[in-house]
């Protein structure tokens, strides 16, 4: 067979369809008598399934492949000496006898070959593409790969359909904002005005509209139901479309992202949103399996390095994109810029921090637009983030990388708990499905910190970037920083300050540390950036709090808003709001934050979901009009 067959039958699902193969073949590729054995590996020790049987040199032997046990792998253990194969292998005999998985979807035929004086064991890919071998077998064909990788440039959808695939894209210098973003402000200004004009009942010189940003926080699913009641309640009582921007960082980019993607109306968005997590992210069926491996397979084509991000990432969008069905692994940023460019939507920006190791973690931020940081003076396409770049040209035509492995690097903060999902996930479904995959796909990830995406370094090169000498960026989940993703708006970018910031903050953490507005106060302050006064005494207590600078207008209003049951708010106005009062009412609010609402939970059931996102509503309405007099007074004052 030639490598292109041997390639369309793994890319449309080899490891799937075999999935039935009983018999297997062992083919001895030494010129060596070697001795043969199946075996049962559990929790590091080896339990022989049948006698071990001799091979002669160039021969091949067929055997029956052990059953299946729960949790459970089976491996072919081979050697040069028959004694050493015993009934019962201990972890050190395991480690110094060669082995090879035959589970299920490694197909019928393995391979044993002789390198570097050590016997080695290969499955039907690993011999035939992964690592084929020269005709001798003697040393590793690495040029083999080459087909494979053109082979997957040429028929993968997400190649063949790139927009940009002829297109070299140019890396574009200064902090100044972009075209694209500089029209949808044009855009979007039209429609603040009318909207604010509308709830406020007054009418605004265009000159006074003000930019108004909403600032989302991290927390993992929680803050990304805190987001979805949020934004609920400011479109009920008229404010979401007084919004220019909407940021968001971890959790609360879970709401955003999808939510611009989907195209529907926030409410709309909001129960398709909860329906998807009640599914859980864990659960997880083969065909989307193969979903996931196509979307990996075409980043390892181009060489692109490969994390554990990216395989988290895809979990997500498993889940959040589902609604695109097979597609849900080529939905990209960029397409939210058609979406927003009428100035339909305020414009989402999402936010990571540098992840290499004894460095600062200054921000980095993503738009449909483009991709860079302030301090790196340095901005990409956004179809083009992940390529190759050498100053500030395109080596490649890689395509985007998917707003699932996006969704990965703003909450890549959760990926430390990747080892719990995974193995709730294999509960779920085969488990040499997912074993076989990662083995397969992640091969070449090798020790890394589970937590951090690297990419190609887009200002290599580039002689005014201060990273110009790095190949590789490496980004994580903001929150490590800290929780709000206030940078983007905070007049860094001169062109870009907000006006008024409305903080939606679903932190867990003790009252009395509130370490999230801290870390926008130390900010501006290093930044020597303007923010009014901040009082903290019992923030987290109140629903809503106004931090303005009386004697100097041009300061930024601040609203804060916690996730938070504001007992006094609830006694005074749940009644006025009958369709929430069944969810808030019984909501025990604080028993959540110790179980269901922790951070690091992903399961949540639709009752759940609609409460929390109910709260986070509630306080939105029953605020209207302090929110709606802030917004008033900011406008009198100028």
């Amino acid at each position: 067979m030639n490598i292109r067959l041997f390639s369309k039958l793994l890319l449309c699902g080899l490891i799937f369809n075999s999935y039935f193969i009983q018999a297997i073949t062992i083919h001895n590729k030494t010129n060596r008598t070697i001795f043969v054995a199946p075996y049962y590996l559990k929790y590091n020790k080896a339990t022989r399934d049948q006698d071990p049987i001799s091979m002669n040199p160039k021969s091949s032997e067929s055997l029956d492949r052990p059953g299946r046990k729960w949790r459970t792998d089976r491996e072919i253990f081979f050697s040069l000496k028959k004694d050493e194969l015993q009934k019962t292998l201990s972890g050190d005999d395991i480690n110094l006898i060669s082995h090879q998985n035959i589970g299920t979807l490694k197909g019928a035929d393995f391979y044993i070959a002789m390198i570097d004086f050590k016997l080695r064991g290969f499955s039907f890919v690993d011999w035939h593409i992964i690592e084929p071998l020269s005709k001798t077998g003697a040393k590793l064909a690495k040029g083999a790969l080459s087909p494979l990788r053109s082979l997957i440039k040429k028929d993968k959808t997400a190649v063949k359909d790139n927009p940009y695939k002829d297109k070299i894209a140019q890396v574009r210098t200064g902090n100044n904002l972009s075209p694209e973003e500089q029209n949808f402000l044009k855009a979007r200004k039209p429609k603040v005005k009318k909207a604010l004009e509308t709830t406020l009942n007054m009418k605004l010189d265009t000159k006074k509209v003000p930019v108004i940003a909403l600032v989302g926080s991290g927390g993992g699913i929680r803050a990304t139901l805190m987001s979805l009641g949020g934004l609920t309640g400011l479109a009920k009582i008229g404010l979401l479309d007084t919004l220019t921007y909407v940021i968001g960082l971890s959790g609360s980019t879970w709401a955003i992202a999808p939510w611009i993607s989907y195209d529907k109306p926030i409410e709309q968005a909001r129960d398709l949103i909860i329906s998807l997590l009640g599914k859980g992210i864990k659960n997880i069926a083969p065909k989307e399996v193969k979903l996931i491996v196509d979307a990996l397979l075409v980043k390892w084509a181009f060489n692109q390095p490969i994390t554990l991000v990216d395989f988290y990432g895809a979990l997500l969008a498993n889940t959040l994109l589902r609604e695109f069905g097979n597609n849900r692994q080529r939905i990209y940023l960029s397409h939210q810029a058609k979406t927003i460019k009428s100035g339909k939507y305020p414009l989402p920006i999402y936010t990571a921090v540098r992840a290499e190791k004894s460095v600062y973690p200054a921000w980095y931020e993503f738009t449909p637009y483009e991709i860079g940081a302030t301090w790196l003076n340095c901005y990409v396409p956004t179809w083009a983030f992940g390529r190759s770049f050498s100053k500030g040209t395109s080596k490649d035509f890689a395509p985007e990388q998917s707003l699932g492995y996006f969704m990965g690097i703003w909450g890549s903060a959760f990926a430390a708990t990747f080892n719990t999902i995974y193995n709730e996930m294999v509960a779920n479904i085969p488990a040499d499905i997912i074993k076989n995959v990662l083995e397969f796909i992640l091969k070449e990830v090798g020790e890394k910190r589970i937590t951090e995406a690297e990419v190609f370094n887009f200002s290599f090169g580039k002689v005014k970037s201060t990273l110009k000498g790095e190949k590789t960026l490496k980004m994580a989940d903001a929150g490590l920083a800290f929780n709000l993703p206030y940078p983007p708006i905070s007049g860094d970018r001169t062109a870009r300050k907000a006006d008024i910031i409305i903080f939606f903050d679903a932190t867990k953490e003790p009252k009395e540390k509130m370490g999230a507005l801290k870390g926008v106060e130390e900010y501006a302050q290093k930044n020597k950036l303007q923010l009014p006064p901040i009082v903290y005494d019992n923030l987290k207590d109140k629903a809503i709090t106004i931090f303005r600078d009386e004697k100097n207008p041009a300061v930024p209003v601040v609203i804060y808003m916690p996730l938070t049951k504001d007992e006094e708010l609830t006694t005074n106005s749940l009644s006025k709001f009958p369709e929430l009062k069944a969810l808030v009412k019984p909501f025990d609010f604080w028993q959540c934050m110790k179980n269901t609402c922790d951070t690091f939970n992903f399961t949540y059931d639709e009752k759940q979901g609609k409460e929390l996102c109910a709260l986070m509503e509630f306080n939105v309405r029953a605020n209207e009009k302090i929110l709606k007099e802030a917004i008033t007074q900011w406008c009198d004052t100028q």
